[in-house]
């Protein structure tokens, strides 16, 4: 199985960065991903606001879409109907 990198923060402005981490040998597919969340901005949450997290759902959401194989890197793997 092949593997990826995700890139590590760079800078304080990233809130997440995710891509798929183990790919099937035969197809490509993604088989496992990896999500990693800044910190600096997870420690400024309200914890006593239940709102709070509401900020992180389309981060979290976008970020699952890349671990579950939608990045830049990958769309040559990409198969059509025949394979």
């Amino acid at each position: 199985m092949g593997e990826a990198k995700v890139e590590a923060f760079e800078n304080q402005s990233r809130l997440a960065n995710a891509a798929p981490c183990v790919m099937d040998s035969e197809t490509n597919r993604p088989v496992a991903g990896l999500m990693n969340f800044n910190m600096h901005y997870l420690a400024t949450l309200n914890l006593n606001d239940p709102y709070a997290w509401m900020d992180w759902v389309p981060t979290t959401t976008h970020e699952i879409i890349h671990a579950l194989g939608f990045t830049q890197w990958m769309f040559n793997s990409f198969r059509n109907a025949e394979g």
